[in-house]
């Protein structure tokens, strides 16, 4: 048996890292399994929150709006705000990059507003954009519904506070995902 030994990459690992994003993304398309992110957003109008589920197969695609799913209002209050969800489960929350995301499609379900999502620092918090409006200068404003606390809308997103999405029971585990996705890697030899 004859060993063919590779050349050293020049690349920086840069041509590796696409090797593993194309091997994730067979295994994302064979086992029908996309990759989720989960946004918390309360409504700005009635204040009861629901969840944004985006889906992608492909690393190197946007996460898309698969789903809206309204909460019901005892779930609404304990996980609306970005305080209660850290609480509740510290590791699951995270930042994205804002530009991996599509948000076409966002509407609130519980007012029907389809502005995009407000994140309020102050009060940690996504709202739908029923609370926006413009002044008569041309500004476009933001009233939190919690604080009252009015915002100018002028600053340009570059993350997204949510959860990566939980997987459903019968789903596989990282472990057999992980067994599933070597048998994809192409082999290297041994030096």
């Amino acid at each position: 048996m004859e060993v063919t030994k590779l050349p050293r990459r020049t690349d920086g690992g840069a041509g590796r890292q696409q090797e593993l994003d194309e091997v994730i993304s067979q295994l994302r398309l064979r086992t029908n399994k996309p990759e989720k992110r989960l946004i918390a957003v309360v409504c700005s109008s009635h204040g009861l929150g629901f969840d944004v589920i985006f889906e992608r197969t492909d690393p190197r695609q946007l996460f898309k709006i698969a789903r809206i799913e309204k909460h019901s209002n005892a779930a609404a209050a304990a996980t609306t705000n970005l305080p209660a969800l850290k609480s509740a489960s510290a590791a699951s929350i995270a930042s994205f990059d804002a530009k991996e995301f599509d948000n076409s499609g966002f509407v609130c379900p519980w007012c029907r507003n389809t502005k995009s999502r407000v994140f309020h620092k102050e009060c940690a918090t996504y709202y739908c954009g029923a609370s926006r409006h413009t002044a008569a200068d041309g500004t476009h404003l933001f009233t939190c519904p919690s604080c009252r606390e009015t915002l100018v809308c002028n600053v340009v997103v570059t993350s997204v506070h949510g959860q990566i999405a939980p997987r459903p029971e019968n789903s596989l585990s990282t472990k057999a995902l992980a067994q599933q996705a070597r048998k994809l890697l192409p082999r290297w030899p041994k030096k």
